[in-house]
């Protein structure tokens, strides 16, 4: 299968980068260059793929806002106007958002490039890619972000991360809660900043109101298909929490981060045995937390240890494992299930 291909270079990279002098940038790039071509040359492929073709058909006939984020807006609406087709330009997305991670690898430290390889692909590449489009570009964004987090500051981190809310609003979510991770508590500037930001958030949501009500509506009436619903998701989380706490970090800077994701984390789960809501910000966790991870080490100017490669290694595992099963259940449901996978007829082009 062309999905175990794609996860069987990644682990491979991991291993050439982690048992030899090896550290360029040569074969991380020729392995998105794999993941963009299964994701641009796909048929029909793709939970929500064919959601989005009508999407982009709604694009291309003029602009009307009905509570569709505007940067994804603009990009659909520029890719629909300069593509063949309307099927060519969804798959384009793919070469977006692959395009923001090659970036993200151009300028990153050996810190990044192992969450990259050990989690973060293994877990999203191909969901962000061919099915969540537009959480994938701001996913894309906020990685982005904790890396300028780590070059340049708050400030201009704080910018580009903002810039994932154009492409979906509850990169919001993602965005407060790394600040809230990496700030210092109980500090006058913490609670000021907060409170800033809280009140954009109340002014957005005066002009985006009906969006995020039917958005509400929409989550109390799908229920969370069981009582194990998340789990593919917490564990690999859990797993993350237990690297950490043995890691080397500092003692008191690891008893507040636990605090922190595990309040979230219980939070999010207890959520999913009422409403679907809860499986969609254990989605948001899931990328945020070892993004968290990444800026305190990057903050501590620390490398990885051994205990926390070893956590989102295993993470990652648990990941492939959760999804591949995911694929397999959902085999020929829709109208564009991931499997079985098909190529794109050469008569769209």
């Amino acid at each position: 299968m062309i999905y175990l291909l794609g996860w069987g270079l990644l682990l491979n990279v991991l291993l050439i980068q982690q048992t030899t002098r090896y550290q360029g940038r040569f074969l991380i790039f020729s392995m998105l260059a794999f993941f963009t071509l299964v994701a641009v040359v796909r048929n029909n492929v793709g939970t929500d793929t064919a959601n989005y073709q009508l999407m982009f058909e709604q694009f291309s006939e003029g602009y009307s806002w009905e509570g569709i984020e505007p940067g994804f807006f603009g990009l659909g609406w520029l890719l629909a106007a300069l593509a063949p087709s309307i099927d060519i330009a969804v798959r384009a997305v793919a070469l977006v958002f692959f395009g923001l991670i090659a970036w993200f690898v151009a300028r990153s430290d050996h810190n990044e490039r192992f969450l990259l390889l050990a989690y973060l692909l293994p877990a999203f590449a191909y969901q962000y890619s061919m099915n969540a489009l537009r959480i994938g570009l701001a996913s894309a964004l906020l990685l982005l972000a904790v890396q300028v987090f780590r070059r340049k500051g708050d400030m201009p981190a704080l910018c580009v991360g903002l810039l994932a809310l154009l492409f979906h609003y509850s990169a919001l979510f993602s965005l407060l809660f790394i600040a809230l991770t990496q700030r210092p508590w109980l500090r006058l500037s913490t609670l000021l900043g907060l409170l800033v930001v809280l009140l954009g958030f109340a002014v957005g949501l005066i002009f985006i109101d009906f969006y995020l009500l039917e958005k509400i509506q929409a989550y109390q009436q799908l229920q969370a298909p069981g009582g194990l619903s998340g789990v593919s998701k917490v564990v690999p989380l859990v797993i993350m929490l237990a690297g950490m706490l043995l890691s080397s970090l500092p003692r008191q800077l690891k008893l507040k981060a636990f605090i922190v994701y595990s309040v979230f984390i219980s939070a999010a789960w207890l959520l999913t045995q009422f409403s679907y809501a809860g499986l969609r910000f254990l989605d948001l966790l899931s990328f945020s937390v070892p993004l968290s991870i990444l800026a305190t080490y990057s903050h501590l100017q620390l490398d990885f240890d051994r205990q926390i490669k070893v956590s989102m290694l295993a993470a990652g595992l648990v990941s492939i494992a959760g999804i591949w099963r995911g694929f397999l259940l959902e085999r020929g449901e829709g109208k564009s299930p991931f499997l079985p996978y098909e190529v794109l007829s050469v008569g769209w082009f």
